[in-house]
Protein backbone atom coordinates (compact mmCIF):
# COMPACT_ATOMS: atom_id res chain seq x y z
CA UNK A 1 0.00 0.00 0.00
CA UNK A 2 2.82 2.16 0.94
CA UNK A 3 4.63 1.47 -2.14
CA UNK A 4 1.04 2.53 -4.21
CA UNK A 5 1.03 5.69 -2.51
CA UNK A 6 4.55 6.77 -3.28
CA UNK A 7 4.02 5.85 -7.26
CA UNK A 8 0.87 8.20 -6.99
CA UNK A 9 3.21 11.02 -5.08
CA UNK A 10 5.86 11.08 -7.42
CA UNK A 11 4.20 11.68 -10.32
CA UNK A 12 1.90 14.54 -8.69
CA UNK A 13 5.07 16.13 -7.08
CA UNK A 14 7.24 16.46 -10.08
CA UNK A 15 3.91 17.35 -11.91
CA UNK A 16 3.63 20.41 -9.60
CA UNK A 17 7.34 21.07 -9.52
CA UNK A 18 7.46 21.55 -13.17
CA UNK A 19 4.22 23.65 -13.20
CA UNK A 20 5.68 26.29 -10.14
CA UNK A 21 8.65 26.38 -12.79
CA UNK A 22 6.51 27.05 -15.21
CA UNK A 23 4.50 29.55 -13.62
CA UNK A 24 6.68 31.36 -11.17
CA UNK A 25 9.20 34.04 -12.70
CA UNK A 26 12.61 33.39 -11.91
CA UNK A 27 14.23 35.82 -9.20
CA UNK A 28 15.50 38.48 -10.69
CA UNK A 29 18.50 39.41 -8.69
CA UNK A 30 19.80 35.41 -9.35
CA UNK A 31 18.73 36.16 -12.88
CA UNK A 32 20.49 38.89 -13.05
CA UNK A 33 23.58 37.79 -11.52
CA UNK A 34 23.52 34.26 -13.66
CA UNK A 35 23.03 36.55 -17.62
CA UNK A 36 25.52 38.37 -16.28
CA UNK A 37 28.50 35.76 -15.89
CA UNK A 38 27.26 33.64 -18.29
CA UNK A 39 27.85 36.65 -20.66
CA UNK A 40 30.91 37.80 -19.73
CA UNK A 41 32.52 34.02 -19.81
CA UNK A 42 31.24 33.51 -23.20
CA UNK A 43 32.62 37.04 -24.28
CA UNK A 44 36.41 35.52 -23.27
CA UNK A 45 36.05 32.00 -24.21
CA UNK A 46 33.49 31.73 -26.52
CA UNK A 47 34.90 30.12 -29.60
CA UNK A 48 33.83 32.04 -32.61
CA UNK A 49 35.39 34.31 -34.86
CA UNK A 50 34.84 37.80 -36.18
CA UNK A 51 35.99 40.02 -38.98
CA UNK A 52 35.42 43.13 -36.63
CA UNK A 53 36.27 43.45 -33.34
CA UNK A 54 36.18 46.46 -30.80
CA UNK A 55 38.00 47.24 -27.68
CA UNK A 56 37.68 48.91 -24.59
CA UNK A 57 36.59 50.15 -21.79
CA UNK A 58 32.95 49.96 -20.57
CA UNK A 59 32.31 52.80 -22.97
CA UNK A 60 32.45 50.06 -25.34
CA UNK A 61 31.10 47.31 -23.88
CA UNK A 62 27.74 49.86 -23.34
CA UNK A 63 28.38 51.65 -26.12
CA UNK A 64 29.04 49.63 -29.06
CA UNK A 65 25.96 47.77 -30.78
CA UNK A 66 27.81 45.35 -33.55
CA UNK A 67 24.15 45.05 -35.42
CA UNK A 68 23.69 48.49 -35.80
CA UNK A 69 27.60 48.23 -37.14
CA UNK A 70 26.49 45.33 -39.13
CA UNK A 71 23.93 47.39 -40.85
CA UNK A 72 26.19 49.30 -43.40
CA UNK A 73 28.69 46.26 -43.19
CA UNK A 74 25.99 43.51 -44.76
CA UNK A 75 27.74 40.34 -44.48
CA UNK A 76 30.86 41.10 -41.85
CA UNK A 77 30.51 39.26 -38.12
CA UNK A 78 31.12 42.57 -35.64
CA UNK A 79 32.17 41.55 -32.32
CA UNK A 80 31.96 43.77 -28.58
CA UNK A 81 35.18 42.93 -26.51
CA UNK A 82 35.10 45.56 -23.96
CA UNK A 83 35.40 45.39 -20.41
CA UNK A 84 34.98 46.94 -17.22
CA UNK A 85 37.64 49.57 -16.44
CA UNK A 86 39.63 47.76 -19.47
CA UNK A 87 43.06 48.81 -20.24
CA UNK A 88 44.53 49.22 -24.33
CA UNK A 89 47.28 46.75 -23.03
CA UNK A 90 49.18 44.13 -24.71
CA UNK A 91 46.87 41.59 -23.08
CA UNK A 92 43.63 43.56 -24.17
CA UNK A 93 45.29 43.72 -27.84
CA UNK A 94 46.00 40.00 -27.52
CA UNK A 95 42.64 38.62 -26.73
CA UNK A 96 41.01 40.96 -28.95
CA UNK A 97 43.05 40.02 -32.10
CA UNK A 98 42.27 36.49 -31.31
CA UNK A 99 38.96 36.77 -31.86
CA UNK A 100 39.40 37.83 -35.63
CA UNK A 101 39.08 35.17 -37.66
CA UNK A 102 42.17 34.43 -39.74
CA UNK A 103 40.32 34.21 -43.01
CA UNK A 104 38.31 37.34 -42.38
CA UNK A 105 38.52 40.90 -43.34
CA UNK A 106 41.06 41.42 -39.74
CA UNK A 107 39.80 45.04 -38.52
CA UNK A 108 40.41 45.77 -34.91
CA UNK A 109 38.66 48.89 -33.26
CA UNK A 110 40.50 50.84 -30.43
CA UNK A 111 38.31 53.07 -28.29
CA UNK A 112 40.59 55.71 -26.69
CA UNK A 113 40.09 57.29 -23.57
CA UNK A 114 42.24 58.71 -20.78
CA UNK A 115 41.24 55.49 -18.48
CA UNK A 116 42.33 53.44 -20.77
CA UNK A 117 45.83 54.45 -20.97
CA UNK A 118 46.66 54.18 -17.28
CA UNK A 119 48.97 51.95 -15.45
CA UNK A 120 45.52 50.31 -13.66
CA UNK A 121 45.86 46.81 -14.05
CA UNK A 122 43.31 44.93 -16.40
CA UNK A 123 40.96 43.56 -13.56
CA UNK A 124 38.32 42.17 -14.81
CA UNK A 125 39.62 40.88 -18.11
CA UNK A 126 42.29 39.16 -16.32
CA UNK A 127 39.95 37.85 -13.53
CA UNK A 128 37.87 36.30 -16.23
CA UNK A 129 40.59 35.03 -18.33
CA UNK A 130 41.65 33.13 -14.95
CA UNK A 131 38.37 31.78 -14.28
CA UNK A 132 39.06 27.75 -13.60
CA UNK A 133 37.25 25.52 -15.70
CA UNK A 134 35.07 23.63 -13.75
CA UNK A 135 33.28 26.99 -12.84
CA UNK A 136 33.08 27.79 -16.87
CA UNK A 137 31.36 24.69 -17.05
CA UNK A 138 28.64 25.58 -14.07
CA UNK A 139 27.65 28.78 -15.66
CA UNK A 140 28.00 27.95 -18.98
CA UNK A 141 26.30 24.56 -19.09
CA UNK A 142 23.94 24.61 -16.04
CA UNK A 143 22.76 28.42 -16.38
CA UNK A 144 19.20 27.05 -17.06
CA UNK A 145 18.95 24.18 -14.85
CA UNK A 146 20.41 26.43 -11.55
CA UNK A 147 17.48 28.89 -12.53
CA UNK A 148 14.70 26.91 -12.35
CA UNK A 149 14.88 26.25 -8.59
CA UNK A 150 15.65 29.99 -7.99
CA UNK A 151 12.06 32.13 -8.40
CA UNK A 152 10.33 34.62 -7.31
CA UNK A 153 9.81 34.92 -3.53
CA UNK A 154 5.88 34.08 -3.01
CA UNK A 155 5.19 37.87 -1.03
CA UNK A 156 7.23 39.93 -4.55
CA UNK A 157 5.09 37.29 -6.58
CA UNK A 158 1.88 38.38 -4.76
CA UNK A 159 2.58 41.93 -5.25
CA UNK A 160 3.46 41.76 -8.50
CA UNK A 161 0.12 40.22 -9.35
CA UNK A 162 -1.75 42.36 -7.29
CA UNK A 163 -0.05 45.34 -9.32
CA UNK A 164 2.73 46.94 -7.33
CA UNK A 165 5.95 48.50 -8.35
CA UNK A 166 8.21 45.60 -7.04
CA UNK A 167 11.11 46.89 -8.88
CA UNK A 168 11.97 50.42 -6.53
CA UNK A 169 14.23 48.43 -4.15
CA UNK A 170 16.14 46.71 -7.42
CA UNK A 171 19.61 48.23 -8.62
CA UNK A 172 19.01 51.61 -10.88
CA UNK A 173 20.51 50.10 -13.78
CA UNK A 174 18.35 48.77 -16.81
CA UNK A 175 21.00 46.61 -18.88
CA UNK A 176 20.09 43.73 -21.68
CA UNK A 177 23.21 41.71 -22.20
CA UNK A 178 23.77 40.27 -25.81
CA UNK A 179 25.65 37.31 -25.32
CA UNK A 180 25.61 37.35 -29.52
CA UNK A 181 27.02 40.39 -29.64
CA UNK A 182 29.26 41.50 -26.40
CA UNK A 183 27.07 44.54 -26.20
CA UNK A 184 24.82 45.71 -22.93
CA UNK A 185 22.33 48.53 -24.08
CA UNK A 186 22.53 50.59 -20.75
CA UNK A 187 20.19 53.17 -18.88
CA UNK A 188 18.97 54.26 -15.82
CA UNK A 189 15.64 53.52 -14.41
CA UNK A 190 15.74 57.49 -12.93
CA UNK A 191 18.89 59.40 -14.02
CA UNK A 192 20.60 61.37 -11.36
CA UNK A 193 22.59 63.93 -12.63
CA UNK A 194 26.40 63.53 -13.64
CA UNK A 195 27.93 64.54 -10.27
CA UNK A 196 28.85 60.94 -8.74
CA UNK A 197 30.41 59.45 -11.89
CA UNK A 198 32.17 63.06 -12.10
CA UNK A 199 33.25 62.60 -8.70
CA UNK A 200 34.79 58.99 -8.78
CA UNK A 201 36.82 60.38 -12.08
CA UNK A 202 37.96 63.08 -10.50
CA UNK A 203 39.45 60.86 -7.64
CA UNK A 204 40.79 58.35 -10.46
CA UNK A 205 42.41 61.29 -12.76
CA UNK A 206 44.83 62.35 -9.30
CA UNK A 207 45.35 59.02 -8.70
CA UNK A 208 46.04 57.39 -12.53
CA UNK A 209 47.62 59.72 -14.98
CA UNK A 210 48.21 58.96 -18.33
CA UNK A 211 51.58 57.17 -18.59
CA UNK A 212 53.66 58.24 -21.60
CA UNK A 213 54.83 54.33 -21.65
CA UNK A 214 51.20 52.93 -21.78
CA UNK A 215 50.90 55.35 -25.31
CA UNK A 216 54.32 53.94 -26.40
CA UNK A 217 53.46 50.26 -25.68
CA UNK A 218 50.29 51.08 -27.67
CA UNK A 219 51.73 53.00 -30.75
CA UNK A 220 54.11 49.39 -30.69
CA UNK A 221 50.95 47.22 -30.37
CA UNK A 222 49.11 49.06 -33.19
CA UNK A 223 52.44 48.47 -35.50
CA UNK A 224 52.37 45.09 -34.65
CA UNK A 225 49.01 44.65 -35.85
CA UNK A 226 49.24 46.28 -39.23
CA UNK A 227 52.49 44.19 -40.15
CA UNK A 228 50.48 41.13 -39.68
CA UNK A 229 48.02 42.52 -42.19
CA UNK A 230 45.43 43.59 -39.61
CA UNK A 231 43.47 46.65 -40.21
CA UNK A 232 43.52 49.41 -37.05
CA UNK A 233 40.78 51.97 -36.54
CA UNK A 234 40.63 54.37 -33.25
CA UNK A 235 38.91 57.05 -31.85
CA UNK A 236 38.42 59.16 -28.99
CA UNK A 237 35.28 57.42 -27.59
CA UNK A 238 32.53 59.93 -26.56
CA UNK A 239 30.87 60.48 -23.33
CA UNK A 240 29.04 63.85 -22.33
CA UNK A 241 30.40 67.23 -22.62
CA UNK A 242 31.15 67.38 -18.82
CA UNK A 243 33.39 64.04 -18.66
CA UNK A 244 34.95 65.55 -21.87
CA UNK A 245 35.89 68.84 -19.84
CA UNK A 246 37.29 66.90 -17.04
CA UNK A 247 38.96 64.69 -19.15
CA UNK A 248 40.95 67.53 -21.15
CA UNK A 249 42.88 68.65 -18.07
CA UNK A 250 43.65 64.40 -17.24
CA UNK A 251 47.35 64.61 -16.24
CA UNK A 252 49.49 63.03 -19.30
CA UNK A 253 46.32 62.80 -21.61
CA UNK A 254 46.90 64.87 -25.14
CA UNK A 255 44.61 63.54 -27.21
CA UNK A 256 45.88 65.50 -30.38
CA UNK A 257 49.46 64.12 -29.85
CA UNK A 258 47.81 60.28 -29.44
CA UNK A 259 46.77 60.77 -32.53
CA UNK A 260 49.22 61.99 -34.04
CA UNK A 261 51.48 58.58 -32.44
CA UNK A 262 48.83 55.64 -33.94
CA UNK A 263 48.45 57.34 -37.36
CA UNK A 264 52.15 57.03 -37.66
CA UNK A 265 51.64 53.45 -36.56
CA UNK A 266 49.41 52.87 -39.78
CA UNK A 267 45.86 53.02 -37.77
CA UNK A 268 43.08 55.01 -38.76
CA UNK A 269 40.98 57.94 -36.72
CA UNK A 270 37.06 57.68 -36.94
CA UNK A 271 36.86 60.41 -34.98
CA UNK A 272 34.76 62.22 -37.94
CA UNK A 273 32.39 59.55 -36.83
CA UNK A 274 30.94 60.63 -34.01
CA UNK A 275 27.85 62.17 -34.51
CA UNK A 276 27.25 65.55 -32.34
CA UNK A 277 23.36 64.99 -30.16
CA UNK A 278 24.60 61.71 -28.14
CA UNK A 279 23.03 61.01 -24.63
CA UNK A 280 25.06 59.87 -21.73
CA UNK A 281 22.79 58.31 -18.94
CA UNK A 282 25.35 58.73 -15.89
CA UNK A 283 28.18 61.40 -17.42
CA UNK A 284 30.23 58.42 -18.86
CA UNK A 285 28.57 55.72 -21.01
CA UNK A 286 25.77 56.06 -23.79
CA UNK A 287 22.47 55.15 -23.27
CA UNK A 288 21.05 52.72 -25.73
CA UNK A 289 19.62 54.84 -28.58
CA UNK A 290 22.82 56.88 -28.22
CA UNK A 291 24.99 53.96 -28.50
CA UNK A 292 22.85 52.29 -31.51
CA UNK A 293 23.52 56.06 -33.14
CA UNK A 294 27.14 55.83 -32.43
CA UNK A 295 27.33 52.05 -33.86
CA UNK A 296 25.53 52.93 -36.98
CA UNK A 297 28.15 55.97 -37.96
CA UNK A 298 31.53 53.96 -36.72
CA UNK A 299 29.70 51.31 -39.56
CA UNK A 300 29.22 54.09 -42.48
CA UNK A 301 32.56 55.29 -41.76
CA UNK A 302 34.60 51.67 -41.73
CA UNK A 303 32.46 50.88 -44.82
CA UNK A 304 33.78 54.49 -46.24
CA UNK A 305 36.94 53.44 -45.69
CA UNK A 306 36.35 49.96 -46.95
CA UNK A 307 35.23 51.31 -50.65
CA UNK A 308 38.47 54.05 -50.47
CA UNK A 309 40.84 50.88 -49.47
CA UNK A 310 42.34 52.47 -46.09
Amino acid sequence: MKKERLLHILPVSAALVLLWGMLVPPDAVYLRETVSDEFWLKKVFDAARYDIVVAGDSRVYRGVSPDDMAAALPGRRIFNYGFSSGILDGMMIAQAAKKLDPAGARTLVLAVTPHALTDKPNEALAEFLATPREERYTVLEGHGFLLFFHRMAPKRLLAMLRGEDIWTDMENYREHYDSRTGWVASSYQKEKGYAETLRSYRDMRKKFPVLPERVTELRSLVAGLRAEGIAVFFLYFPSSAEMRELERTWPGFDYAAIRRELESAGAVSLDDAVPSGLHSYDGSHLDGPSARTLSRSIGEALARAAGSGE
